[in-house]
């Protein structure tokens, strides 16, 4: 039994070291290469992570400046977001469509832009041209990227409006109806209510184009003068309606 045993520890020793002695050579020649794939692998992976907190961070950063530059009230702060972000979702859609919201509502009120956001004064020729050919070219950019998805429909419809209102600015009616034209059939597929809505506009583009005068001033004045300088005839009242009038009034 005794030889047995040491038979059987002897065995188990030899084993053991025939198995070490492959682990060592299996170190000494694949062991390196395997090592080597598990290292990229996890240097990968932690590149990996970082590229995507650094994507999430640039994103972040993107919406920090537009709504920093919507605050503004500067055009020209969120052209340049759109243009530093050009590659951020609707980042560059919205800015553009901002900046040329804020330039068409100075044309509206006939206030300039001055540099801190302000409104003083009034706007000359000059700079209404420019900030009607800024906003349009603005509107452009946004159209010019369509791709006729959904995400863009409603964009896209805004920036055709807008140019059809700057054509109805400028007296192009004929130019602005082909604007509504093409808002329609954008965004028919996906909400006709809108499209119907563009279609009206078309058919009173007319009448925005008609030219309106006001009375002045003077005018007014000369007409309160001549009013109360000339005689005023008696007003008959139909027997008819006497009951509808004021007891207080005298009965003929």
């Amino acid at each position: 039994m005794d030889r047995n045993r040491l038979k059987e520890i002897h065995q188990s020793d030899l084993t053991e070291s025939r198995l070490n002695e492959d682990f060592v050579t299996w170190l000494k020649t694949s062991g390196p290469t395997y090592l080597l794939i598990i290292l990229v692998a996890l240097c990968s992976y932690v590149l990996w992570i970082r590229w995507q907190e650094q994507k999430q961070n640039y994103v972040y950063e993107a919406w920090q400046a537009y709504q920093e530059s919507l605050a503004s009230g500067l055009p020209s702060s969120l052209e340049d977001v759109a243009m530093q972000y050009d590659d951020v979702g609707a980042i560059p859609h919205l800015s553009r469509m901002f900046a040329a919201t804020i330039l068409l509502s100075a044309v509206n009120t006939n206030t300039p832009l001055s540099a801190d956001g302000t409104q003083t004064t009034t706007l000359t020729d000059e700079e209404r041209t420019q900030y009607l050919d800024r906003a349009d070219k603005l509107y452009q950019t946004i159209i010019e990227s369509d791709d006729h998805d959904l995400p863009l429909t409603l964009l896209v419809v805004n920036a055709h409006n807008g140019r059809a209102a700057i054509a109805e600015s400028r007296g192009d009616t004929e130019q602005a109806r082909a604007y509504l034209t093409a808002a329609a059939e954008r965004v028919e597929p996906y909400y006709p209510k809108l499209a119907e809505q563009a279609r009206g506009r078309i058919e009173t583009a007319d009448l925005v184009a008609t030219e309106i005068s006001l009375i002045t001033v003077q005018q007014m004045q000369a007409l309160l003068t001549a009013s109360t300088t000339n005689s005023l005839e008696p007003i008959s009242i139909n027997r008819a309606f006497e009951e509808f009038i004021s007891p207080d009034l005298d009965k003929p």
